[in-house]
């Protein structure tokens, strides 16, 4: 089991890469999953994570947050 510091991270990660890629997740995992991205909600960390990936890719995890790429220099 991964610390509970970082397992809603590791949940919407799974979530994104389900919609974005095909990643087939079991009930039992999309379940775990579901907790956990409830029990740890997004943290202010995770956000600017994120703008940062967005910045580099093009697009961010939806399930972490909207993002804005016209911030991005």
């Amino acid at each position: 089991m991964p610390r509970p510091s970082i397992r809603g991270m590791i949940a919407r990660t799974y979530f994104y890469m389900s919609k974005q890629y095909g990643l087939r997740l079991s009930k039992q995992d999309r379940q775990l999953y579901e907790a956990w991205n409830k029990t740890y909600p997004v943290q202010a960390w995770e956000r600017q994570r994120n703008q940062t990936v967005a910045c580099v890719m093009g697009r961010g995890n939806e399930f972490v947050g909207p993002v804005n790429l016209k911030a991005c220099g």
